[in-house]
C-alpha cells in the first residue's frame, strides 16, 4: 500500500497550488516548479524533456500509469478489462471487446515516493514516462535503455494527484507533445457528484487509505468540485481511513493469521473503545461480523466482551463501512448518502463485499424501525475512480483521434523507481527507474496482484526477470 510521510504536505501544497493558479492567469509557466521548467527551458539539464523530438503521430504510443507501488497493477487490470464502449462507433454500449484492446501499456512503481518531496516526485514521475531512456541496473551510470514515450498519463494516488495534478496537465499542455494527463482523484470525484443535480443537497462517503489525504482536504475538494459544476447548494462529505483493510490483503500478521484462533499480543487492528477507529462494542448487531472459524477472535468475561480482534478481510470491510454509516448518522445529517467512493485501487476487488453489507444496513431495524433508511440513499452506488480513469482516459483518445485500433495483443512494459544512495559523494542520494522485478516488491502484494488482476499478472510474467 502507498504510505507517505506527510507532515506539513497538505497545507503546503493547498499553499502552493493557490500560488500556482494566480500566478498562471497571467503566465501558464509562472510558478511551475524547478524541475518542470528545466524540463521545458534548459537543455543542459538531465530533466530537460526533449519534447521537439516527440512523435508527432503519438496514437500507437502506450498509456502510462504511475504510482507509489504495486497498487496501480489492480488499477492496470481495469484498463485491460474495461468494456463501457462500442469500439467501432464510440457509442457508451458494451460491445464484448474491451474498451483499450490492441493499447500498449507502461507502468512505473515509484517506490522511492516520499511525502517530503511528493509534487517533485511525481513531476520526476510524469517526465519519465515521456522520456525514452532507463537505467538497466542500480548501479549504472548511465541510461542506456531505450523505451517508447507515452501518450497520456494516469494518475493514481490521491495524495500525488493533489500535490502535483495542476502542475503535470500545465507541463504536459505547455511541452506541446500531445500527451494528455488523467486524474485518478478528480475523475471519481466528479463521478460521485453526477446525481446531484436537481438537489438542494447532497451527500458523499469516501474510504480511503491511513496514508492518504485528510477528511478536511476531501471535504475542500469535493466542495470546490461541485461549486465548479454550478451547484450552490449543501455539500457533506464523511470520510473514513480504513486502517488495517489494505495490511489485511496483504495477509500481514499483525492483522490477519490464519493459524492463530485466540487473541495475540501482536495484533495490531482495531480494538475495543470508543476512540475513532475503535470497535464500539453497542453496534456489535450492526457490524454483524463473521464469526465463522477463526474470522473474530474474543475473549469474554461476565458474558461480556473484553477483547475482539479482527481476523478476516470481510470483518475489517464491516467495521469500516458500519463506523462510516453509523458516523453519518450519528451527526444527525438529513442528507442521505448518495455513494461512498473506493479511493484505494485494492478497496474494488472487495466491491461484493462492500455491497453486501450496505443492504445489511439499508435494511436492519432496531424495534421495527429502519434505523438506516434516512441514512442510505435508495440509489446508493459504490464509486470506482480507477474505472472513472478509464473511461474519461478512453473519451479523451478517442476523440483527439489516439486510440491503436490495434488487432495485436496488449504489451506491457515495467519499471521501478528505486533509491540509490550516493556513497561515493557521501550525498542524499537519488532515485533511478530501472525494469521492474520482483525484488522490489513484496510476495504479499505479487499474491494480491496474481489473484485479483491474473490479466495483468500475465503480462507482467512475461517481462519479469
Amino acid at each position: 500500500m502507498p504510505m507517505y510521510n506527510r507532515s506539513g504536505l497538505i497545507l503546503a501544497t493547498a499553499v502552493f497550488a493557490s500560488f500556482l493558479f494566480s500566478c498562471r492567469r497571467n503566465d501558464p509557466a509562472a510558478g511551475l516548479s524547478p524541475i518542470s521548467r528545466m524540463a521545458l527551458e534548459d537543455t543542459s539539464s538531465v530533466y530537460y524533456g526533449h519534447f521537439d523530438r516527440y512523435p508527432e503521430d503519438i496514437h500507437s504510443l502506450p498509456i502510462g500509469i504511475f504510482d507509489a507501488g504495486t497498487d496501480g497493477l489492480l488499477a492496470l487490470e481495469k484498463f485491460l478489462c474495461i468494456d463501457r464502449f462500442d469500439n467501432i462507433t464510440g457509442k457508451e454500449v458494451p460491445d464484448g471487446i474491451a474498451d483499450f484492446a490492441g493499447e500498449n501499456f507502461q507502468y512505473l512503481a515509484d517506490f522511492a515516493s516520499s511525502g517530503d518531496n511528493l509534487p517533485g516526485s511525481a513531476v520526476k514521475d510524469a517526465l519519465f514516462l515521456m522520456g525514452k531512456e532507463y537505467y538497466n541496473l542500480p548501479s549504472d551510470e548511465f541510461r542506456s535503455g531505450v523505451k517508447e514515450p507515452v501518450k497520456a498519463i494516469i494518475m493514481l494516488s490521491d495524495v500525488a494527484c493533489m500535490a502535483a495534478g495542476d502542475e503535470i496537465e500545465t507541463l504536459t499542455s505547455l511541452s506541446g507533445t500531445g500527451v494528455r494527463v488523467v486524474n485518478t482523484l478528480m475523475a471519481g470525484i466528479n463521478a460521485s457528484l453526477e446525481g446531484m443535480k436537481g438537489r438542494d443537497s447532497y451527500c458523499i462517503g469516501i474510504m480511503s487509505s491511513p496514508g492518504s489525504l485528510s477528511s478536511n482536504v476531501y471535504e475542500s475538494i469535493v466542495r470546490e468540485a461541485a461549486r465548479k459544476d454550478g451547484f450552490s447548494g449543501v455539500v457533506q462529505v464523511f470520510n473514513q481511513r480504513c486502517e488495517g483493510l489494505g495490511e489485511a490483503m496483504e495477509k500481514q500478521p499483525g492483522y490477519v493469521c490464519d493459524t492463530v484462533y485466540s487473541p495475540r499480543e501482536s495484533y495490531a487492528g482495531p480494538v475495543l473503545g470508543m476512540d475513532y477507529n475503535n470497535i464500539d462494542i453497542t453496534l456489535m448487531s450492526r457490524y454483524n461480523f463473521d464469526t465463522s472459524g477463526n474470522a473474530l477472535l474474543s475473549e469474554s468475561s461476565h458474558g461480556r466482551y473484553v477483547t475482539l480482534q479482527l481476523n478476516s478481510i470481510e470483518n475489517y470491510v464491516r467495521y469500516h463501512l458500519v463506523s462510516l454509516v453509523e458516523r453519518h448518522r450519528r451527526s444527525g445529517s438529513r442528507i442521505p448518502l448518495s455513494c461512498i467512493v473506493l479511493e484505494d485501487p485494492s478497496y474494488i476487488s472487495l466491491k461484493d463485499i462492500f455491497y453486501k453489507v450496505i443492504r445489511e444496513l439499508y435494511d436492519f431495524r432496531r424495534d421495527g424501525v429502519y434505523l438506516y433508511r434516512n441514512s442510505i440513499s435508495g440509489d446508493f452506488r459504490f464509486i470506482d475512480p480507477i474505472e472513472c480513469a478509464a473511461e474519461e482516459c478512453y473519451r479523451i483518445l478517442r476523440e483527439e483521434g489516439a486510440l491503436a485500433f490495434s488487432i495485436t495483443p496488449s504489451e506491457l512494459s515495467a519499471f521501478a523507481g528505486i533509491y540509490v544512495p550516493n556513497a561515493a559523494q557521501d550525498s542524499a542520494g537519488f532515485t533511478k527507474a530501472v525494469p521492474f522485478s520482483p525484488r522490489y516488491a513484496s510476495p504479499e502484494s505479487f499474491g494480491i496482484v496474481l489473484k485479483e488482476a491474473p490479466l495483468t499478472y500475465s503480462l507482467l510474467s512475461n517481462i519479469l526477470y
